[in-house]
């Protein structure tokens, strides 16, 4: 049940429990409380400017469930949330995606929505 958070600050001296208290509150200002982490970490090498993306591993998938419905509390954070992804769904994903922007074309006002993202 893990969930990435791209553009969550990134301080200097991080460590994965300084990381889960900074998901804990950011979570806590959607209005989510009572969130249990099992286990948050940073991935990749730092880009220029960006901090790098956060994976949150939740104990409770019913936290999750509400993280990613209050996600738009977040207003202009500039936070984003979404479902941690396997490759195969990734893949998915992305074939849905170039299929959506080849009807987009044809149709400019048509709109798309993946099933599990708010």
């Amino acid at each position: 049940m893990k969930h990435d958070m791209s553009r969550l600050p990134e301080k200097s001296g991080e460590t994965g429990g300084s990381l889960a208290e900074e998901a804990i509150s950011l979570s806590i200002s959607m209005g989510v409380k009572e969130v249990l982490i099992d286990n948050a970490f940073r991935i990749g090498i730092v880009p220029a400017g960006k901090p790098r993306i956060a994976k949150i591993k939740l104990i409770k998938g019913l936290d999750r469930d509400e993280i990613l419905k209050k996600k738009a509390t977040l207003g202009k954070l500039q936070v984003f949330i979404e479902s941690d992804l396997s490759p195969g769904e990734q893949g998915i994903k992305k074939k849905l995606i170039g299929t959506f922007y080849d009807f987009k074309k044809t149709d400019s006002g048509i709109k798309m929505r993946l099933k599990g993202e708010n």
